[in-house]
Parts: C-alpha cells; structure tokens; sequence
C-alpha cells in the first residue's frame, strides 16, 4: 500500500508537520516497509511559511511588530527570487496561538503589526510583490488596524483617530485611505486564503469564524455592527464596495482590508499544492490521509481539506481525515469526496487535555486504521 501524508495544522496542538510526522510514524509502526509520502500542508495560515521554506530557496528576515495585543513580538517573512518577492503569514503577527485561551477577544485584537511589517519590508527592499497567507487570525478587525498602520486616517465623531481593535469599529465617522504609504500601490499583492466567506452577514467573517476566537453572543454582535460601520464608511470615501466579493471575510476581514490596497485573491491552497505537484502526488497512491483540529460545516467552505477532497475523488482514491473534533451535520463531506473523519480525542476530557495529548491520541487513532487496513489487505 502507498499513502500520501497531507494534513493542515491542528489548531492548538500541532503544526502540519508535526501532524504529518505522527501520522507517518503511526503506519510505520503497522507496515514498516509501506510507502509513505509527507506533503504538509497550508491554506495561508498556520505553516504557511515553513511549508514554503520547505520548497523553495529562501531568505528569512525578523523584526519587531504589534502583535494582537498591542505588546510587540517577534515576527518574520521570507525573501524570494532576488529580493523581488516577500512573503508574510499574518498568524505569525495577528494569529490565534499567540494568544492564550484566556486571552483570545475579537474585540481588542489588531492587525495593525501587519502593516507594520509591510512598511518594513517596503522600507528595506525592493520588491514588486507580497504573498500574504491569511489564516488562523486572532481578529475582526476587518484590516482596520492594518490600514492605520500603513497611513490610513479612520476618525471618530470629533476627529480623533480610533484606537486598534473591533470594539472601536463602531465609532468610525469617516475613513480616509488618500494618506495610505504610496509605495504599496506599486507592489503586487496576492492574498493566499483558501475560505470564500464575505466580509459581512451570516455567512461572514464574524458570524462564521469569531466564537472560535473567543467571542460569545453579546460581542458577535458588537463586531458585526462595527464591520458594517467601517464598511459603510470605506464605502463614503472610495466608492467601490469589496464587502460582498468571496473571501473578503478571511481571516476576520483582513483580506478586505488587502482588497482596498488593490490584492488579489488567490487559493493558498493552489499556490502550495503547485509547488508540490499534490494532485499528481496524489494519483500515485492508493490512500490520501488529511486532518486539521476542527472538522465540521464550515470545512467544505474552501478549506484545506475540502480542496484534497476534490482531487482525491476526481481520481477515486479513499481520503481519510483525523480531527481534534468533529461535529455537526459531515454528510456534505462526504459527497464532496472524504470517505471517513476520525476524531482523535481519547474519551469524555478537558480542552487542556486534549490539546496536550493530540500528538498521541493522533498516533494511536492512525495506528488503529492502518491495522484495519493492513487486515484487510491480507484477505
């Protein structure tokens, strides 16, 4: 048997490759001699650097931004062909896991360290294009805090500039993007985000992603009503909407925010799986193993796994997915081209624990499919 190894990161406990690496030594222990193929993975998010250091000649550079909380942190980007192209992942500077469970809040998180690293890079080298994967972000800021870090004036009903964060969305009273830095109307963006939610709505970025980034009701709220402020008001000033365009809402509106500079989107997902020659990886095995630490309605919308499951059933291989977590109604899945979803958790335990035990539970849970399998195969 050969199996192809291709899973996102497990939010929270393991990266892509940490992932792929348990996995790889689960079927190991089962079928030493088994041809296992590692390909890990990235929809722009978590990983999405290492992935491309993984592939291409690199240089990394670091420097100190805002991270989600105002305090500064290490952040770093990648330099490729010649300086020409730059390469950022916004959850390495706004990305839930530099937070804290406790600390997670859409309300008072900021993009505003990835403008800074943007001026950074603009400020150093003279690139023609920035990549910038999106993906795992702890905001919902709709890239407000971005924009302000750039130039852009957003001003309150006197005239103050508002502070950084999603609580201060609301108060916008006119935004001005004329003293945006001009040097990033010369640059390429391309925007490397694999989910299709709009930047507003049901379907949008804070009622579909913000209670995984610790929101409760009463603030879902809140932050929908300060996006379509600032929306509104971007609208006021520059005269085209991007509110509604498919992916806006990725990574709590920072792709909007991308979009008023002039990016463009592009699946982080093709843009990895081009690299890796994936789908072609693909049609020389005869199973294809994913997972990420959540599985559940919102998986089909463009996300990593949905994407593989198109290939692996375009050229009729089993796709198998091994998850923190499942829930919710998976039937859409599976006509989509997953054949099973395995939740790795151990029984009835805490969130703590859980997380702390992923990369065991992951090996066992793996090792007891590919017994099946190996059984099976015998007959």
């Amino acid at each position: 048997m050969k199996f192809l190894i291709c899973p996102d990161s497990f939010k929270d406990s393991m990266s892509s490759i940490m992932a792929s690496e348990e996995i790889a030594k689960a079927i190991k222990s089962i079928l030493p001699t088994t041809n296992v193929s590692n390909i890990p993975l990235s929809d722009g998010g978590q990983g999405f650097l290492t992935t491309i250091q993984l592939l291409l000649a690199t240089t990394s550079v670091t420097t100190l931004v805002t991270g989600p909380l105002i305090d500064k942190i290490e952040a770093k980007y990648l330099l490729l062909d010649d300086n020409q192209i730059a390469v950022i992942e916004m959850a390495n500077i706004a990305g839930l896991e530099l937070l804290p469970i406790e600390k997670r809040n859409p309300l008072f998180t900021t993009t505003y360290g990835v403008g800074e690293l943007i001026l950074h890079i603009l400020n150093h080298y003279p690139v023609k294009k920035i990549i910038i994967g999106l993906g795992g972000s702890a905001t919902n800021d709709g890239g407000a805090g971005m924009l302000q870090a750039l130039g852009a004036k957003l001003t309150d009903s006197n005239n103050n500039e508002i502070p950084t964060g999603g609580q201060y969305l609301r108060d916008i009273r006119q935004v001005d993007l004329n003293s945006i830095d001009s040097r990033i109307l010369g640059v390429e963006i391309e925007i490397a985000c694999d989910v299709t939610n709009p930047l507003l709505g049901e379907n949008g970025a804070t009622y579909t992603y913000a209670s995984q980034k610790g929101a409760n009701y009463e603030i879902i709220i809140e932050l929908e009503s300060g996006l379509t402020n600032y929306s509104q008001r971007v609208l006021q000033s520059v005269s085209y909407d991007y509110s509604s365009y498919s992916g806006a809402g990725a990574a709590g509106g920072l792709a909007y925010g991308l979009l008023l500079l002039g990016g463009k989107l592009v699946p982080g997902f093709d843009l990895i799986a081009k690299y890796t020659n994936l789908e072609n990886q693909i049609q020389l095995v005869d199973y294809v193993i994913s997972g990420e630490g959540s599985v559940d309605e919102q998986t089909i919308n463009g996300k990593t796994i949905s994407r593989i499951a198109t290939l692996s059933k375009k050229h009729n291989k089993p796709l198998l997915v091994f998850c923190g977590r499942s829930q919710g109604n998976l039937e859409i899945l599976y006509q989509h081209g997953v054949t099973a979803i395995f939740p790795i958790t151990n029984g009835a335990t805490s969130l703590t624990n859980a997380l702390s035990n992923a990369r065991e539970n992951l090996y066992n849970c793996v090792s007891n499919i590919i017994r099946l399998l190996a059984a099976n195969n015998k007959k």
